[in-house]
Formats: C-alpha cells, structure tokens, sequence
C-alpha cells in the first residue's frame, strides 16, 4: 500500500475519470480481531462519492486466496456496503463493477441498489490492487 492511498483506475482513466480509492485512516486491535478502517472515494467523471469502510482480518485472508478463475467471480467483505463482481472480459483484460449498496446506509437492509461504477482494467493491474489492500496488514 503506498503509504496512505490504494487506486484502481480504468484503463481509459483520462478521458473516464472513473476510479476506487482506499484510503487508510486506522487500525483497531479488538481481542484476536483486527479492524482496518479506511475512507472510500468513488469517481466518475466529474463527481466524487466518500464513504466510510472497514476491512476485517478475514476480508484479508479472503483476498489473499482471490483467483479469477471462472468468466465471472465476484469478492464480498464482511462489511456488507462494498462489492465487486469481475467479469474476465479475456485472459489478460477484466471489467469491474463495483457497487456501494446504499440500502444499507438509508434504511438499514442490504439491496444492492447503491451506486456502482464500471472499470475496465487489466488483471494484472486488478492483482496489484489486490495485493496493495492486502499490504495492509503491514501497519499492525
């Protein structure tokens, strides 16, 4: 993780604008679980979106066992508000929807109906932001 801030951005990020930023603010030590909080910023265009996040121990181990194998996978936290459903676009090219379930948030049921944004990216630079999150566990 490069210091403070962990981004994919599209592949046509300079025309899009479309990017997911982590950026780390803490970590919280509770008996044998360890809670990595970070500030989210989803962009589009001209428009930014912030919101509050935190990644577990166990969202960490999953992400160290994530392999893209089938042509459509998708990666869940415990923290229900964030999603990403990948679809293997080919062997080296991946599409990314990542959706923030505002239903949570405004009337505290999981829907599914938040914002999602599209990136298009290759798996190569998906794996490196994998791996930037997983890096995490460095600041314990």
């Amino acid at each position: 993780m490069n210091q403070r801030y962990c981004s994919l951005q599209d592949d046509l990020y300079t025309e899009s604008q479309t990017s997911l930023t982590f950026e780390f603010l803490k970590v919280n030590k509770e008996d044998a679980l360890t809670i990595y909080d970070f500030k989210i910023i989803v962009s589009f265009e001209n428009s930014h979106f912030y919101t509050d996040f935190s990644l577990f121990d166990m969202d960490i181990e999953n992400l160290k066992k994530f392999k893209c194998k089938s042509r459509l996978s998708e990666i869940y936290f415990l923290e229900p508000d964030l999603t990403f459903t990948i679809i293997k676009r080919n062997r080296h090219d991946l599409t990314v929807f990542v959706t923030l379930d505002s239903g949570l948030r405004l009337s505290n049921i999981v829907s599914e109906s938040g914002c999602t944004i599209k990136l298009n990216v290759t798996k190569k630079t998906f794996d490196q932001f994998l791996n930037e999150l997983i890096k995490i566990e460095q600041h314990v």
